[in-house]
Parts: structure tokens; sequence; C-alpha cells
């Protein structure tokens, strides 16, 4: 929806009317609408991603123009079909794939992932871990002595006589 009200508004400022905008005549009255249009974008990008697009489908179609002048009503068309195929396939992939939206907002709240909801403590708990271990000897075996990661290497033994003598 935001996208639409954007091209309603580059409609505004391209299309023949009082307010029209010329790439090649009004290019400084064009970067102070994009300056204006982006500033707005991100001042709503982080509370309202919808409100955004309306200031953010004008800085870019805006900015196409300044780069190579096209005519607006090709611009704004192509811009208003592509928008409106891409929502088309976006709800006939979810209605294929089944979600219903609820799974992203239960994982946030930490339901439903196995590592959030503190169904997995330690190392040990982990699927074919050995649960007899406590949490305070994961990576070590029941015995508790430490087993190298490492095979030692000769020169370990020559600095471990070293260090004897």
């Amino acid at each position: 929806m935001g996208t639409l009200l954007g091209l309603v508004i580059v409609a505004v400022l391209l299309l023949p009317s009082p307010w029209q905008l010329d790439a090649q005549r009004d290019a400084p009255a064009l970067v102070i609408a994009i300056i204006f249009f982006q500033f707005t974008t991100e001042l709503f990008m982080m509370r309202h991603c919808g409100l955004a697009m309306v200031s953010f489908t004008p800085v870019i179609l805006l900015v196409t123009q300044l780069a190579a002048h096209a005519d607006p009503y090709v611009l704004l068309s192509e811009r208003g079909v592509e928008t409106l195929v891409g929502a088309i396939v976006g709800i006939i992939v979810l209605i294929i794939s089944g979600h219903d939206g609820h799974e992203r907002h239960a994982i946030s709240r930490g339901e439903g992932h196995p590592l959030s909801s503190g169904s997995y403590q330690t190392e040990a708990q982990l699927p074919g871990g050995d649960m007899s271990r406590s949490a305070g000897s994961v990576g070590t075996p029941q015995g508790g002595a430490q087993t190298p990661s490492v095979a030692p290497d000769e020169n370990d033994s020559d600095r471990t006589e070293s260090a004897g003598s």
C-alpha cells in the first residue's frame, strides 16, 4: 500500500500538472524533493515500514528520473505493475506454503525454538550427548580427567624434560 501511495506522490510531481518537475529544467528542485523523501524514509523505517515506503518509492523513481530521463507514464506504470505482480506472487507463495505468519512471532517470543526454550541447557544434554555428565564436566569424560584435544608434539616432550631438570 505504501508503494502505491508513493506512486501517487511521484505522479503529482512528474506528470503534467501545476507542480510538474522536469528532470532537465528543475534538477535542483528534484534534488531537494529527493533529500526530503530520503529523510522521511529514514525517519519512519524503524517504526513503520509501510509508511516509509510512501517516501522511499519517490526517492527511487526521482533518482531514476534524474539519472536517465524517462517518460513518467512508463516509469509509473512499470513500477505499479511490478508492485502488483510482486504482491500477488507473495500472496500465492504464502497460501501454497501454508504459513499463517504466527511462526515468526512465536520464535521472536522464544517459543518453538529448542535453544531459546530452555530445553537444552548444556552441551551434555544435546542430542547424542552423555546425559550422565553434569554441567560442570562438559567436555570431560565421566572420570573428570581432561583428554588432550591435540596429539602431543615431539617437541612437547623435550620441553617437559627440560622443565623437570
